[in-house]
């Protein structure tokens, strides 16, 4: 079942376990996450003709809890999921540090998804995670550097069981998070030049960044899928 945060006696619930939760605890981080789609939502408690106000009441109601939240913990990171709330959009952004745009992270599905999502908004708010190989949503396996440089197109987070990592992994990962922080400011804030779009069935992706005085560039280029006796690889 959906709490239907349109009522004022849920929304001083939520409001108050999150506010409890985060003041008795050294808590850093919250994300706000949303695990079941709505399913012909109501409220009966209203009459028939205004039941539809659960749908702005909900929201409205959402960003009160988060508002309050970031007011009384302003120091605590707050992730909206792609779910959170219902979607991402400016809207909740207004609240939410970061986002989580979708549980696929398949580093190949992700080049067309952060593709899509980065014409609507800026890198530095999409969270790219690295995640264990092989993935559980297609069972397609990768090697650790296409994971990594694929996430490394946004903010750029270890999801991985970092203990099945061999020696030569870790290095790896040590290397390339290493080079990340280096031109993160670019990646994140820079501007966005779509070399080779990964649409339409298309073998390779590439993407370019450039920070704002043009002194410094990074250039993603991947070989997106399978072709014949080729392999995924990047650089």
């Amino acid at each position: 079942m959906v709490l239907n945060l349109a009522r004022p006696e849920v929304r001083d619930y939520v409001l108050g376990f999150l506010d409890h939760l985060l003041t008795e605890n050294d808590i850093a981080f919250l994300k706000w996450d949303y695990n079941r789609n709505w399913s012909e939502p109501g409220w009966d408690q209203l009459p028939a003709d205004e039941q539809k106000r659960v749908n702005v009441t909900f929201i409205e109601n959402l960003y009160a809890i988060l508002a309050e939240l970031r007011k009384r913990h302003p120091n605590v990171e707050i992730e909206d999921c792609s779910g959170g709330g219902g979607r991402v959009d400016l809207g909740i952004l207004r609240y939410a540090d970061e986002v989580w745009p979708s549980d696929n992270t398949d580093p190949f599905d992700r080049l067309t998804i952060q593709d899509g999502f980065t014409y609507a908004y800026t890198p530095q708010i999409m969270m790219a995670w690295v995640t264990d190989s092989s993935h559980w949503l297609n069972h397609r396996t990768t090697s650790l550097s296409y994971r990594m440089l694929s996430s490394m197109q946004g903010s750029l987070g270890i999801g991985a069981n970092i203990t099945n990592w061999t020696p030569e992994e870790n290095a790896l990962a040590k290397r390339l998070i290493a080079a990340y922080r280096q031109v993160q400011p670019t990646i994140v804030q820079g501007a966005l030049y779509r070399l080779i779009s990964p649409r339409n069935g298309s073998e390779f992706s590439a993407t370019q960044k450039m920070n704002g005085d043009k002194t410094q560039s990074v250039v993603f280029a991947f070989i997106q899928r399978r072709r014949g006796t080729r392999f995924p690889r990047s650089s």
